[in-house]
C-alpha cells in the first residue's frame, strides 16, 4: 500500500494542473482472480487506501475478470463529474495489461478532454517492492525450518 501511494504522488507531481483529491477518481487495475472472494478483498482494501488517501471515490477494475470491463471504466467516470482520473496499475511488470491501460487512458483523454487522465507506475519500480518481497522469502524459510 506505501508503493501505490508513492506511485500516486509521483504521477501527481507530474500534472500541471491542480485538482484536488476530492474531485478526483483512484482507479488501481489489478489482474483479478478466479476467486471472487479474493477479489472482492483487494477491491475493499484498496478502496480503504483510497478514502485514507482522500480521493472522493475508488473504483477497482479486475482486467481479466468479467467483473468489470474497460468500457464499464468509461461509465464511472463520466457519469460521476470527475475532474481527474488516476489509473493505477496493480501490476509488478509492465506487460500486456498495463500497456493496454496506458492505451485506454490515452483514447479517454482524446474523447474526454475536460477530464485529466493520469497513468502512475506499475509496482516494480519501487525499492519497497523488493524489500516487501525480501521480507516474503525469509518468512517463507523461517516457517519451512523445524
Amino acid at each position: 500500500m506505501e508503493v501505490c501511494r508513492k506511485c500516486i504522488e509521483e504521477i501527481e507531481q507530474v500534472s500541471k494542473k491542480v485538482i484536488s483529491r476530492e474531485e478526483t477518481l483512484l482507479m488501481p487495475v489489478g489482474h483479478g482472480n478466479r476467486n471472487v472472494e479474493f477479489n472482492s478483498l483487494v477491491e475493499n482494501n484498496l478502496g480503504i487506501r483510497g478514502d485514507q488517501l482522500g480521493f472522493y471515490k475508488t473504483f477497482t477494475l479486475f482486467a481479466s475478470s468479467s467483473q468489470h470491463s474497460f468500457e464499464d471504466m468509461e461509465e464511472k467516470f463520466t457519469s460521476q463529474g470527475f475532474r481527474r482520473v488516476i489509473l493505477l496499475p496493480f501490476f509488478l511488470l509492465i506487460g500486456f495489461w498495463v500497456k493496454r491501460i496506458y492505451t485506454c487512458a490515452k483514447i479517454f483523454q482524446k474523447k474526454h478532454i475536460q477530464i485529466e487522465f493520469l497513468k502512475a507506475s506499475c509496482l516494480n519500480h519501487h525499492n519497497l517492492m523488493a524489500e516487501a518481497l525480501i521480507e516474503r522469502v525469509k518468512e517463507s524459510i523461517s516457517q519451512k525450518q523445524p
